[in-house]
């Protein structure tokens, strides 16, 4: 082990947003961006209402009953397209979300980045109020449910149950993630009301987490190769303990109030401990880094070729 005082970390029960947003997606996930504008474009097309508005949002969740798969797929697709930032976003004929070429995105200043972050940013929240708003948070986590279940038994369908299901992971970790936090006092009055009945509404149902849980250990146990996104599920279980028990202020509120009514001492708070503890750097495996580098570069040059 390796110590580093200098190492820049803190322990905290999660990161800024966009950095707990990207946490979830993998190379392997590089082509669903344009395949999700693109459903998102056909639908909004078909229904002449414009991408992440309520209608098109109705309409979307409303596919969700049809039993034809293609269909369903790309009504799921075109939700994630809105929970990407995909409705504050210009499309473009190809269907890409960014045109702009790569030696111009490497001049843009930290200020432009941080604007363009933030533009970004606006954009996935609205879709996520939209969607809760609408009761689809309930909707969609039950269909992600189901079809984690399902996904042994359909052995013809399990390649676009696969894909389903990633893509539903996605779009239930963004809302929940970005709804259990506080909104800032410029949002929408009505996002307040939104996000305590939210969480009052997840604080009646801790099931969810064990249901998770289930799955999570059946599908790491059953294969070699794991069918659902064994990442994935576990951000989404951390994400609901946080919102439905708490991070480390409130866990140590709660133990404190239970040993005081036992006539007991109230305790430290464990993170002033461990924040002054030494960070530690693992030893680094570098011909892990080198597949990994291997990976990255499959997946640019698949990108290059596929954009030509």
């Amino acid at each position: 082990m390796t110590f580093n005082s200098g190492i820049d970390f803190e322990f905290a029960d999660c990161d800024s947003l966009l950095v707990e947003l990207e946490e979830q997606y993998s190379y392997a996930e590089v082509d669903d961006f344009k395949l999700n504008r693109l459903a998102a474009e056909s639908l909004s097309k078909e229904i002449g209402h414009e991408i992440g508005s309520e209608l098109f949002c109705r309409r979307a969740l409303a596919n969700l009953e049809i039993l034809n798969n293609e269909t369903k797929l790309n009504s799921i697709r075109s939700l994630m397209c809105v929970l990407q930032g995909g409705s504050h976003i210009s499309p473009s004929e190809e269907g890409s979300l960014d045109q702009t070429p790569p030696e111009e995105r490497k001049k843009r200043s930290k200020e432009e980045q941080e604007e363009m972050n933030a533009e970004l940013i606006h954009g996935i929240r609205v879709g996520c109020y939209e969607l809760v708003k609408l009761e689809g948070w309930g909707v969609l986590f039950n269909l992600l449910i189901a079809e984690s279940k399902a996904i042994k038994k359909d052995i013809p369908n399990q390649k676009f149950r696969q894909v389903l299901c990633r893509i539903l992971y996605s779009i239930c970790y963004t809302v929940l993630e970005i709804v259990r936090r506080e909104p800032a006092p410029s949002d929408p009055s009505d996002w307040w009301r939104i996000h305590r009945n939210f969480k009052d509404e997840l604080a009646d149902h801790s099931e969810y987490i064990a249901e998770l849980m289930d799955l999570l250990v059946d599908a790491q146990n059953v294969t070699t190769s794991p069918l659902l996104p064994l990442k994935k599920m576990s951000l989404l279980i951390w994400k609901l303990a946080l919102t439905i028990f708490g991070g480390f202020d409130q866990a140590l509120t709660i133990k404190n109030k239970k040993r005081i009514s036992h006539g007991l001492e109230p305790i430290p708070n464990a993170m002033d401990t461990v924040n002054k503890l030494t960070p530690v750097i693992a030893p680094i495996d570098v011909m892990s880094l080198n597949d990994d580098d291997n990976v990255r570069q499959k997946v640019i040059i698949f990108r290059v070729e596929s954009s030509r």
